[in-house]
C-alpha cells in the first residue's frame, strides 16, 4: 500500500521502469535463442505480475486521494493501521498535516 506522496512518486517511476524492461525483453526475445522459451515466458510473467501490483497500488492511492473512495472498512485489529492511513489519504491530509492537527511530530505518524 502506498502511504504518502513520496511513495506514490517512486511507484510511478518504478512503473515506467517495469514497462521499459518489458519492452526491452520483447525486443530482445528473438535474439535470446540460448534461453529456453519457458524461462523467457517466466521472466515476462514475473515482470508483468510486478507491474500489475504497482498499477493496483497506484490506482488505490489515486482513488483515495480523489475522495471517491468507498467506505473504509476495518474488519479486525490488524487492519486498523491500514484503515487509518486510508482515512488520512482520503481526507487529503499529509502525514505532516495530520501530525500538526494532533499536536505530535510527523515521525510519530510515520
Amino acid at each position: 500500500m502506498i502511504t504518502n506522496e513520496r511513495q506514490y512518486k517512486i511507484t510511478r517511476a518504478e512503473i515506467g521502469k517495469f514497462k521499459e524492461a518489458l519492452d526491452a525483453l520483447a525486443a530482445s526475445q528473438a535474439e535470446r535463442t540460448d534461453v529456453h522459451p519457458r524461462l523467457l515466458q517466466a521472466e515476462r510473467d514475473a515482470l508483468e505480475s510486478q507491474l500489475q501490483e504497482l498499477l493496483v497500488d497506484v490506482q488505490a492511492y489515486e482513488t483515495l486521494r480523489s475522495a471517491k473512495a468507498p467506505v473504509i472498512e476495518v474488519r479486525n485489529f490488524s487492519e486498523l493501521a491500514d484503515g487509518l492511513i486510508q482515512a488520512r489519504i482520503a481526507s487529503g491530509l499529509s502525514q505532516k498535516d495530520l501530525a500538526d492537527r494532533l499536536g505530535v511530530k510527523q515521525q510519530q505518524i510515520q
